[in-house]
Protein backbone atom coordinates (compact mmCIF):
# COMPACT_ATOMS: atom_id res chain seq x y z
CA UNK A 1 0.00 0.00 0.00
CA UNK A 2 1.32 3.47 -1.14
CA UNK A 3 1.64 6.22 1.98
CA UNK A 4 -0.67 9.17 0.48
CA UNK A 5 0.54 11.95 -1.21
CA UNK A 6 1.98 15.15 0.68
CA UNK A 7 -0.37 17.54 2.01
CA UNK A 8 -3.13 15.11 1.62
CA UNK A 9 -5.04 14.63 4.99
CA UNK A 10 -7.05 11.15 6.44
CA UNK A 11 -10.19 13.07 6.02
CA UNK A 12 -9.24 13.42 1.99
CA UNK A 13 -8.74 9.69 1.96
CA UNK A 14 -11.92 7.13 1.52
CA UNK A 15 -11.81 3.67 2.90
CA UNK A 16 -11.47 1.00 0.54
CA UNK A 17 -14.78 -0.47 1.83
CA UNK A 18 -16.92 2.33 0.73
CA UNK A 19 -15.72 2.50 -3.05
CA UNK A 20 -17.64 1.03 -5.57
CA UNK A 21 -15.48 -1.78 -7.84
CA UNK A 22 -16.55 -2.90 -11.55
CA UNK A 23 -15.16 -5.91 -12.57
CA UNK A 24 -15.81 -6.40 -16.22
CA UNK A 25 -15.14 -9.86 -18.14
CA UNK A 26 -14.81 -10.75 -21.64
CA UNK A 27 -16.67 -14.33 -22.27
CA UNK A 28 -14.49 -17.43 -22.48
CA UNK A 29 -13.18 -18.34 -26.07
CA UNK A 30 -16.09 -19.22 -28.01
CA UNK A 31 -17.03 -20.99 -31.33
CA UNK A 32 -17.95 -18.34 -33.07
CA UNK A 33 -14.18 -16.95 -32.54
CA UNK A 34 -12.83 -19.79 -33.90
CA UNK A 35 -14.81 -19.13 -37.16
CA UNK A 36 -14.88 -15.72 -37.31
CA UNK A 37 -19.07 -15.94 -37.28
CA UNK A 38 -20.95 -13.15 -35.98
CA UNK A 39 -23.30 -14.62 -32.79
CA UNK A 40 -25.66 -13.17 -30.92
CA UNK A 41 -28.20 -14.47 -28.36
CA UNK A 42 -29.98 -16.61 -30.84
CA UNK A 43 -27.11 -18.52 -32.68
CA UNK A 44 -24.19 -18.29 -30.37
CA UNK A 45 -23.12 -21.79 -29.42
CA UNK A 46 -21.23 -21.53 -26.46
CA UNK A 47 -17.48 -21.99 -25.31
CA UNK A 48 -15.02 -24.04 -26.98
CA UNK A 49 -13.15 -26.58 -24.73
CA UNK A 50 -10.20 -24.46 -24.41
CA UNK A 51 -12.77 -21.50 -23.77
CA UNK A 52 -14.18 -23.85 -20.56
CA UNK A 53 -11.18 -24.08 -19.65
CA UNK A 54 -10.13 -20.71 -19.25
CA UNK A 55 -13.39 -20.22 -17.34
CA UNK A 56 -12.31 -22.30 -14.78
CA UNK A 57 -8.84 -20.47 -14.08
CA UNK A 58 -10.92 -17.24 -13.79
CA UNK A 59 -13.18 -18.73 -11.75
CA UNK A 60 -10.55 -19.87 -9.04
CA UNK A 61 -8.91 -16.92 -9.37
CA UNK A 62 -11.94 -15.16 -8.51
CA UNK A 63 -12.40 -16.86 -5.25
CA UNK A 64 -9.11 -15.44 -3.99
CA UNK A 65 -10.41 -11.93 -5.34
CA UNK A 66 -9.11 -9.98 -2.04
CA UNK A 67 -12.89 -8.03 -1.93
CA UNK A 68 -15.87 -9.52 -1.60
CA UNK A 69 -17.85 -9.86 -5.05
CA UNK A 70 -21.35 -8.92 -3.98
CA UNK A 71 -22.88 -10.10 -7.16
CA UNK A 72 -21.97 -11.82 -10.83
CA UNK A 73 -24.25 -10.38 -13.76
CA UNK A 74 -24.21 -11.69 -17.13
CA UNK A 75 -25.37 -11.06 -20.66
CA UNK A 76 -28.22 -13.55 -22.20
CA UNK A 77 -25.99 -14.62 -24.69
CA UNK A 78 -24.59 -18.42 -24.41
CA UNK A 79 -21.26 -17.60 -24.73
CA UNK A 80 -21.58 -15.03 -21.54
CA UNK A 81 -23.66 -17.04 -19.09
CA UNK A 82 -21.23 -20.56 -19.95
CA UNK A 83 -18.46 -17.72 -18.66
CA UNK A 84 -20.60 -16.15 -15.87
CA UNK A 85 -22.16 -19.45 -14.19
CA UNK A 86 -18.55 -21.40 -13.85
CA UNK A 87 -17.67 -18.23 -11.65
CA UNK A 88 -21.26 -17.57 -9.76
CA UNK A 89 -20.88 -21.44 -8.52
CA UNK A 90 -17.27 -20.73 -7.25
CA UNK A 91 -18.68 -17.35 -5.27
CA UNK A 92 -21.59 -19.93 -4.31
CA UNK A 93 -24.44 -17.25 -5.82
CA UNK A 94 -26.97 -16.82 -8.37
CA UNK A 95 -25.94 -15.34 -12.30
CA UNK A 96 -28.10 -12.25 -12.50
CA UNK A 97 -29.22 -11.10 -15.74
CA UNK A 98 -30.71 -7.63 -16.21
CA UNK A 99 -32.70 -6.29 -18.97
CA UNK A 100 -30.39 -3.53 -19.62
CA UNK A 101 -27.27 -5.84 -19.47
CA UNK A 102 -27.18 -7.51 -23.32
CA UNK A 103 -24.93 -7.80 -26.27
CA UNK A 104 -24.85 -6.18 -29.79
CA UNK A 105 -27.77 -6.58 -31.77
CA UNK A 106 -26.46 -7.97 -35.07
CA UNK A 107 -30.15 -7.78 -37.09
CA UNK A 108 -29.65 -10.32 -40.42
CA UNK A 109 -25.83 -10.28 -39.93
CA UNK A 110 -26.36 -12.89 -37.20
CA UNK A 111 -24.92 -16.32 -38.01
CA UNK A 112 -23.04 -15.06 -40.84
CA UNK A 113 -19.14 -14.29 -40.61
CA UNK A 114 -17.62 -11.09 -40.78
CA UNK A 115 -15.61 -10.97 -44.02
CA UNK A 116 -18.90 -11.56 -45.47
CA UNK A 117 -21.18 -8.30 -43.67
CA UNK A 118 -18.59 -6.31 -43.90
CA UNK A 119 -18.11 -6.72 -47.53
CA UNK A 120 -21.81 -6.46 -47.94
CA UNK A 121 -21.31 -2.60 -45.63
CA UNK A 122 -18.96 -1.48 -48.47
CA UNK A 123 -16.85 0.62 -45.98
CA UNK A 124 -14.90 0.31 -42.98
CA UNK A 125 -17.27 -0.05 -39.97
CA UNK A 126 -15.24 2.10 -37.27
CA UNK A 127 -15.81 5.48 -39.75
CA UNK A 128 -19.25 4.91 -39.75
CA UNK A 129 -20.42 4.65 -35.66
CA UNK A 130 -23.57 5.77 -36.13
CA UNK A 131 -24.82 3.31 -39.03
CA UNK A 132 -25.85 -0.41 -38.26
CA UNK A 133 -23.58 -2.82 -40.00
CA UNK A 134 -26.80 -4.76 -41.64
CA UNK A 135 -30.53 -4.48 -41.71
CA UNK A 136 -31.80 -4.75 -37.95
CA UNK A 137 -28.96 -4.49 -36.55
CA UNK A 138 -28.16 -1.93 -34.15
CA UNK A 139 -24.88 1.09 -34.34
CA UNK A 140 -22.11 1.21 -32.72
CA UNK A 141 -23.52 4.20 -31.16
CA UNK A 142 -26.71 2.37 -29.76
CA UNK A 143 -24.79 0.24 -28.17
CA UNK A 144 -22.43 2.53 -26.83
CA UNK A 145 -25.63 4.52 -25.07
CA UNK A 146 -26.94 1.29 -23.93
CA UNK A 147 -23.98 -0.06 -22.36
CA UNK A 148 -23.35 3.44 -20.94
CA UNK A 149 -27.14 3.21 -19.37
CA UNK A 150 -26.59 -0.53 -17.70
CA UNK A 151 -23.13 0.53 -16.17
CA UNK A 152 -25.11 3.54 -14.13
CA UNK A 153 -27.92 1.57 -13.45
CA UNK A 154 -26.14 -1.46 -11.93
CA UNK A 155 -23.22 1.19 -10.34
CA UNK A 156 -25.99 2.75 -8.46
CA UNK A 157 -27.62 -0.70 -7.25
CA UNK A 158 -24.53 -1.40 -5.86
CA UNK A 159 -22.80 1.34 -4.14
CA UNK A 160 -19.76 0.76 -2.14
CA UNK A 161 -19.64 -2.84 -3.66
CA UNK A 162 -17.59 -5.05 -5.86
CA UNK A 163 -19.73 -6.28 -8.24
CA UNK A 164 -18.39 -8.69 -11.69
CA UNK A 165 -20.25 -8.15 -15.61
CA UNK A 166 -19.54 -10.73 -17.72
CA UNK A 167 -20.30 -9.39 -21.67
CA UNK A 168 -18.27 -9.07 -24.89
CA UNK A 169 -15.02 -7.16 -26.17
CA UNK A 170 -17.36 -4.33 -26.86
CA UNK A 171 -19.00 -4.22 -23.37
CA UNK A 172 -15.51 -3.65 -22.44
CA UNK A 173 -14.27 -1.01 -25.27
CA UNK A 174 -17.48 0.63 -24.70
CA UNK A 175 -17.07 0.67 -20.93
CA UNK A 176 -13.80 3.20 -22.06
CA UNK A 177 -16.12 5.13 -24.01
CA UNK A 178 -18.52 5.59 -21.20
CA UNK A 179 -16.06 6.48 -17.80
CA UNK A 180 -13.86 8.58 -20.00
CA UNK A 181 -16.75 10.37 -22.40
CA UNK A 182 -15.02 9.28 -25.84
CA UNK A 183 -16.28 10.05 -28.96
CA UNK A 184 -18.58 7.33 -30.68
CA UNK A 185 -15.60 7.46 -33.55
CA UNK A 186 -12.64 7.30 -31.32
CA UNK A 187 -12.75 3.53 -32.99
CA UNK A 188 -10.29 5.13 -36.14
CA UNK A 189 -7.76 6.12 -33.81
CA UNK A 190 -7.30 3.88 -31.00
CA UNK A 191 -9.02 0.81 -29.37
CA UNK A 192 -7.52 -2.09 -27.09
CA UNK A 193 -7.25 -5.76 -27.13
CA UNK A 194 -8.81 -7.86 -24.89
CA UNK A 195 -8.39 -11.48 -24.48
CA UNK A 196 -11.28 -13.93 -23.42
CA UNK A 197 -12.18 -14.06 -19.87
CA UNK A 198 -9.22 -10.87 -19.73
CA UNK A 199 -10.55 -8.74 -16.33
CA UNK A 200 -10.88 -4.89 -16.89
CA UNK A 201 -11.22 -3.57 -13.41
CA UNK A 202 -12.92 -0.08 -13.25
CA UNK A 203 -12.60 1.53 -9.02
CA UNK A 204 -14.43 4.14 -8.06
CA UNK A 205 -12.74 6.91 -5.18
CA UNK A 206 -12.58 10.73 -4.65
CA UNK A 207 -11.21 13.07 -6.17
CA UNK A 208 -7.62 14.11 -4.98
CA UNK A 209 -7.14 17.50 -3.16
CA UNK A 210 -10.90 18.32 -3.30
CA UNK A 211 -12.34 19.38 -0.19
CA UNK A 212 -14.05 16.17 1.60
CA UNK A 213 -17.23 18.01 2.09
CA UNK A 214 -18.00 18.14 -1.45
CA UNK A 215 -17.67 14.75 -1.85
CA UNK A 216 -16.15 14.61 -5.80
CA UNK A 217 -14.48 11.05 -7.57
CA UNK A 218 -13.98 9.94 -10.33
CA UNK A 219 -13.17 6.20 -11.50
CA UNK A 220 -9.41 4.86 -12.06
CA UNK A 221 -8.98 2.23 -14.32
CA UNK A 222 -7.04 -0.28 -12.05
CA UNK A 223 -6.57 -3.01 -14.84
CA UNK A 224 -7.29 -3.79 -18.44
CA UNK A 225 -6.82 -7.07 -19.98
CA UNK A 226 -5.56 -8.81 -17.08
CA UNK A 227 -5.78 -12.17 -17.84
CA UNK A 228 -2.64 -13.46 -15.98
CA UNK A 229 -4.68 -16.72 -14.76
CA UNK A 230 -3.95 -18.06 -18.09
CA UNK A 231 -0.33 -18.32 -17.88
CA UNK A 232 0.55 -18.10 -14.39
CA UNK A 233 -0.74 -21.05 -10.95
CA UNK A 234 0.68 -18.47 -8.57
CA UNK A 235 -1.93 -15.51 -10.34
CA UNK A 236 -4.73 -18.34 -9.91
CA UNK A 237 -3.99 -18.92 -6.40
CA UNK A 238 -2.87 -15.55 -5.22
CA UNK A 239 -3.97 -13.28 -7.27
CA UNK A 240 -0.91 -11.38 -8.51
CA UNK A 241 -2.21 -7.89 -9.70
CA UNK A 242 -5.57 -7.54 -8.37
CA UNK A 243 -4.02 -8.24 -4.68
CA UNK A 244 -2.20 -4.65 -5.32
CA UNK A 245 -5.27 -2.78 -6.12
CA UNK A 246 -6.34 -1.79 -3.00
CA UNK A 247 -5.70 1.93 -2.26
Amino acid sequence: MSSPPSGATSASIQPAASLTTVLLIRHGQAHCNETGTIAGTDSCRGLTSYGHEQVRLLAQRLLHYPDRIAAVYSTPVARALETATPVANALRMPVRTDPLLRGPIFGSAEGRTWAEVVAEFGAVPADHPHHPIAPGAESWTSFLDATSTMLTTLIARHQGETIAIVGHWETGIASLNHFYRLEAGSQTLATAALENTGLIIWREGRLPWSPPEDDRRRWELKAFNDACHLVSQECVSHPCSTAQLRP
